[in-house]
């Protein structure tokens, strides 16, 4: 595992083109999550820190900017001194969120074209669970059965996910 993370932390200042040998980081780099501490952002944030800080020689620190399902924390990366030493992680909503705003008739606080995507670093995918002892065995099922029950069926959702819900109004519309 330590390897690992070894090896990512080297492909990531690969790609910000950073020798260890270098005259950069001059300073502590920050790095923003747009979510509160804990969760597998900020987890995979504080993973890579300890290769980062050996391989830059420099701290790494975690700045949590959590709020507006992740804006305020990219909107903080966004509006960063242009020097290096401040980078983000974020989940590839990042660049759905603005037209989300747009879609719902809020100006964004930030645009995608503001920040430039380095890597992918994780392959963390959503999935549905339900309960082993559902009647249910497949997304299929769920689909039929919430088409079927219409008027029985509610979608709920928090602010955080509306895309998620967007997704399965899109899905529950599709004939068969």
């Amino acid at each position: 595992m330590r390897h690992r993370r070894g090896i990512i932390a080297g492909v990531l200042l690969a790609l910000l083109g950073v020798t260890p040998a270098g005259a950069f980081p001059t300073q502590p780099i920050q790095v923003i999550v747009p979510f509160a501490p804990g969760g597998s952002t900020d987890i995979v944030a504080r993973t890579l820190a300890p290769a980062m800080e050996r391989t830059l020689g420099q701290p790494v620190i975690i700045v949590n900017r959590p709020g507006a399902a992740g804006a305020v924390g990219l909107q903080s990366l966004a509006s960063a001194q242009p020097d290096g030493h401040t980078i983000g992680i974020a989940p590839s909503s990042f660049a759905t969120l603005p037209e989300l705003d747009r879609l719902q008739g809020r100006s964004s606080t930030y645009t995608p074209d503001q920040t430039t995507l380095l890597a992918g670093i994780t392959d963390d995918p959503l999935v549905l669970v339900v309960r082993s002892d559902s009647r249910w065995r497949t997304a299929r099922d769920l689909i039929d059965d919430a088409t079927r029950r219409s008027d029985q069926v509610t979608l709920r959702r928090r602010a955080s996910t509306a895309s998620a819900t967007s997704a399965w109004r899109s899905c529950l519309a599709r004939p068969g």
